[in-house]
């Protein structure tokens, strides 16, 4: 394997490092809001999904909340998504010439109280 290829698999290693640290997060986030002190730890989060087979570290509550949870941020990352390729596209077009205009244009509700927020 010749260097370019070490620091890629290097690089693809450490986003995919990043990428489960932030959904762990993400879930153990809302499990705490919900749960509260009630909440699991954030390694007994981390083993059940990398191993769901071992249910000993959560229980049935725990477990269908992190699979929610889980849920709620795949969906996130995939409207995200959507919204870029969105963009890209229709400033492409040029239908838009910012990424305000754009928000503006999408989401007209949530833009207008973002915008009174700025204001005051």
């Amino acid at each position: 394997m010749n260097r370019s290829e070490k620091e890629k698999n290097l690089l693809l290693q450490l986003l995919s490092e990043m990428a489960q640290g932030e959904t762990v997060d993400y879930v153990v986030r809302g499990m705490q809001e919900n749960l509260g002190a009630d909440a699991p730890t954030v390694e007994a989060v981390r083993e059940y999904l990398l191993r769901q087979d071992n249910t000993d570290s959560l229980d049935t509550q725990q477990q269908a909340l992190v699979m929610d949870q889980l849920l709620e941020f795949a969906e996130v990352n995939f409207r995200t998504t959507c919204d870029l390729i969105r963009y890209r596209h229709f400033k492409s077009a040029g239908l838009v010439s910012s990424t305000e205009e754009f928000l503006a244009l999408i989401y007209p509700d949530e833009t207008s109280d973002w915008r009174e927020e700025e204001s005051t």
